[in-house]
């Protein structure tokens, strides 16, 4: 299921994969210039420029033995997939080339992000073969 957000000002930091020759379904891409969609709304896994917000996500489509990466800025109509970090949008900046050891980085500062802190009293516990995390406070 896809969630739209319409909106002109606010651009998403992203994180896309390309094949070696900076081209993603045909399409070809240049660092340092803005690409606009023509064609219909973007939707997830149908149309517009599509990229990732979780930097690890793009190894799920671009395996590092064959691929190129870029942080980008998407605006425009944005929808994004409320399964994964992936987002299309009208419009799409790619910025500068990452190697993998850039996207490490980033998927650390991505997940670091997010990371809230617990009650200090709490641990996480689990025993077994088949153990579970329990947090208790």
């Amino acid at each position: 299921m896809a969630a739209f957000v319409a909106d002109k000002t606010t651009p998403v930091v992203a994180f896309k994969g390309f094949d070696l020759n900076f081209r993603c379904r045909g399409y070809q891409y240049t660092i340092g210039k803005t690409h606009a969609h023509d064609g219909p709304s973007p939707k997830v896994c149908k149309s517009g420029f599509h990229a990732f917000t979780s930097p690890i996500d793009v190894f799920r489509f671009y395996p590092p033995s064959a691929s190129r990466y870029a942080r980008v800025v998407q605006y425009g109509l944005i929808c994004s997939d409320v399964e994964d970090s992936k987002v299309a949008s009208e419009f799409i900046t790619v910025q500068e080339e990452l190697g993998i050891s850039d996207l490490v980085a980033e998927a650390i500062k991505y997940t670091m992000g997010r990371c809230t802190t617990g009650s200090v009293n709490s641990r996480a516990l689990a025993t077994g073969d088949s153990s579970a995390a329990s947090v208790t406070g």
